[in-house]
């Protein structure tokens, strides 16, 4: 609505511009005579056997000349409408100089008609005419209030009838008319009975059949007003509108009537007074322009309330149709009353009829696309749906088939709605046809057949290309174990680089069918790409050393691994980065770039490797059979016999350390279980060892007082000291 209102002042100045000008441009250029110093130059011409030869020869050398030039249907439509802004801007031309000289005479006009006022005769003239006319009025006003006062007594009667069926409240409506009628009928026969008595010359006759027939053409219009939209008697409505409305539209009724009737006939009476025929038709085209404001203001101040009406409480395709009627409507209905005022102005031949007709045959191309477009939709539905035998043999065929649904939708509806612009354009007067067979419409066509060509070759070769990888990545992830993340990882950067380029290589390929030189296109980009290059060296490091580790699937998401001095197990990889959180819940962030050693403890296999320490004075066999009947029972047991690959292997004595013999045993568990299986098998050991008096050496400190020759030790007497802190407080 801001658009519109910022576009209507500059729209109306030029249809107000454009219709003064053109009647007195028709006026001039029909009554201009041809120049005398023309004819006889024509005359000597055609009279001069050399010279007419030489004229005949220059018009058949242009005659040869407009026929080589191409006659399409888009070409001939532009040079038709240049000639017409050519024709119009000429006669714009003329008819600015008619109404400046107008403007100009105005006040001599002026003085004139009031020395014409001064003479007897004229003065006569004007008061028999004031006279007459306020007799014709004042007669038809008193017979149309004393019919009124007869009637308003049956008339309130028939108002206050209730008619709660429809047929009633049609007899109620045409009982209403027929009393609402006789005070125009009144009004009527009264003006034209005074007008008898008066028997006036024809010119003060023609003049007060204007008066009369304005005033009763506006009285009829306002009683069918009444009676149609009944604004104070909402009980004998017959169209369902609300108080509000019902008398908004009457206002609107009456401002159109008033306008519309009064504005032409006062030109008709300024015409039979001696306004000018060119002023006629410019006074008759301003009321038009009026008539149009006001009907642009009455779509605008509707547009909301209307588009609430459209839209209503449909759901499914017709929502869809009736909420995009509801957002351009007004935009139609300015249109065709610019159209429409445009037609009369101009004074088109059949112009009206074009109008509908054209609009007629838009209308039925425009519901034959629709109904098109629900077959096409649902016809490819169908097609793309798989039973479920195909389904079950191909699970990922139906995902990847629908992909391409939504695509082939959209170019489905483009062919459609190109298929049904071609003759709309046609009705109306675009000859696209003539354009399509010219030599300019079959290089379009051709260029625009190799453009689709070109696009359909890359999306297949994307197609395929896309299940080549997808296929490859997978296997390979499967036979590696874990490789999820790397498919996910490598599957995007790859689609990505190859989808690139068979967009470059196809917008290159569409760009040269378009005409546009390509040769400086890949000169910049070489340009850039090097620029790039040299800018971003530590980005292309970390991105070219992550594909890399990624394609040797090295590390996957939720292995441990040491990186860089930080162990914890990885959240999460990107192409140019790896998430690792530590024991700590600390999240560390490492570019690949800067990865030179990557220690993984998580693939294939782990293993729990232990160090046992026992007292020196404990039995060596004894203990390892203790170890490898704890390593039977876990290895027996189902809740970790699915965790450990291998039994328990006793790899002998380790270490003779400062206060404990250490023997090494290992378990081979499946990845990540080590650690579980470690902790499970400490517990075990520290429960046998306790059961059987068997030592585990920790740190402790003995006292040593010597011994006897014999071998014993000497008593150590230990006396506690007394607490002497009660005793002190």
């Amino acid at each position: 609505m801001t658009v519109m209102t910022r576009l209507l002042p500059a729209l109306l100045s030029f249809v107000l511009m454009l219709s003064v000008s053109l009647p007195l441009a028709a006026q001039s250029t029909q009554d201009a005579p041809l120049p005398d110093k023309a004819v006889e130059a024509l005359l000597q011409v055609l009279k001069d056997d050399a010279a007419r030869a030489a004229l005949v020869e220059k018009l058949e050398a242009a005659q040869s000349e407009s026929e080589d030039k191409p006659a399409g249907g888009v070409v001939s439509g532009i040079a038709s409408l240049l000639s017409v802004v050519s024709t119009t801007a000429e006669r714009f031309g003329q008819q600015v100089t008619q109404s400046a000289n107008l403007l100009i005479r105005l006040p001599d006009m002026t003085i004139n008609m009031v020395n014409e006022l001064g003479r007897e005769d004229n003065r006569s003239f004007w008061l028999s005419l004031l006279t007459m006319i306020g007799a014709v009025l004042v007669a038809a006003l008193a017979a149309e209030w004393i019919v009124v006062r007869l009637l308003a007594r049956p008339l309130r009667a028939m108002e206050a009838k209730e008619g709660e069926q429809t047929l009633f409240r049609v007899i109620y409506v045409v009982g209403r008319l027929l009393l609402k009628l006789p005070p125009v009928l009144a009004f009527a026969g009264a003006a034209f009975g005074v007008l008898s008595l008066f028997n006036p010359e024809p010119v003060p006759r023609l003049l007060l059949l204007t008066v009369i027939n304005s005033n009763l053409f506006v009285r009829i219009g306002t009683v069918i007003g009444q009676i149609v939209l009944s604004p104070r008697v909402s009980n004998l409505r017959l169209i369902p509108f609300t108080d509000e409305t019902a008398n908004y539209l009457y206002i609107w009724v009456r401002r159109f009537l008033i306008t519309i009737f009064y504005g032409y006939f006062f030109a008709e009476a300024a015409l039979l007074l001696g306004l000018p025929a060119g002023a006629y038709n410019l006074l008759l085209k301003l009321l038009g322009l009026l008539v149009l404001a006001m009907t642009v203001a009455f779509i605008l101040q509707n547009r909301e309330p209307v588009a609430v009406t459209l839209k209503g409480e449909s759901t499914g395709a017709s929502a869809i149709l009736r909420s995009r009627l509801a957002g351009s409507w007004h935009i139609f209905g300015i249109l065709y009353a610019i159209a429409g005022y445009l037609v009369w102005a101009l004074e088109i031949p059949d112009g009206f009829a074009f109008i509908a007709r054209a609009t007629a045959v838009t209308l039925i191309i425009l519901v034959a696309a629709k109904l098109l477009r629900g077959g096409l939709r649902r016809l490819t539905t169908r097609l793309f749906r798989l039973n479920d035998e195909t389904r079950a043999r191909y699970p990922m065929l139906e995902a990847r088939a629908n992909r391409y649904l939504p695509a082939i939708d959209r170019i489905g509806a483009a062919i459609i709605t190109v298929l049904a612009l071609i003759p709309i354009l046609q009705v109306w007067g675009v000859d696209v046809f003539g354009w399509l067979g010219s030599e300019a419409g079959q290089g379009f066509a051709g260029s625009l057949a190799s453009i689709v060509f070109t696009v359909a070759i890359a999306l297949l070769v994307w197609e395929a290309v896309s299940i080549g990888i997808e296929r490859y990545l997978k296997a390979k992830s499967e036979e590696a174990g874990g490789g999820s993340q790397r498919l996910l990882t490598l599957l995007p950067l790859i689609r990505n680089f190859v989808r690139i380029a068979l967009a470059v290589f196809a917008a290159l390929i569409v760009l040269s069918e378009l005409g546009i030189n390509i040769a400086p296109l890949l000169a910049g980009a070489g340009v850039v790409g090097l620029a790039i290059g040299f800018g971003a060296q530590t980005l292309v490091k970390d991105v070219i050393t992550g594909v890399f580790m990624l394609m040797e699937n090295s590390i996957a998401v939720n292995d441990w691994v040491r990186i860089s001095d930080q162990f914890g197990r990885i959240e999460s990889m990107s192409i140019r980065t790896v998430r690792i959180r530590d024991l700590d819940g600390q999240v560390h962030t490492i570019p690949f770039g800067e990865i030179t050693m990557v220690t993984n403890l998580s693939r294939e296999f782990g293993v729990a490797m232990m160090d046992i320490g026992v007292a020196y004075r404990e039995d060596y066999d004894e203990v390892v059979e203790i170890l490898s009947e704890i390593g039977r029972e876990i290895y027996d047991e189902d809740e970790w016999k699915a965790q450990i690959l291998t039994p328990l292997e006793v790899m002998g004595l380790q270490n003779l350390a400062d206060s404990a013999v250490e023997i090494r045993v290992k378990f081979q568990t499946k990845p990540m279980m080590q650690w579980k299986v470690r902790r499970e098998f400490l517990k075990r050991v520290k429960k046998a060892f306790d059961a059987r008096g068997i030592e585990i050496p920790f740190p402790h400190q003995t006292i040593y007082f010597g011994v006897d020759k014999d071998g014993t030790a000497p008593p150590a007497n230990f006396r506690p000291l007394p607490d002497t802190s009660e005793s002190s407080t």
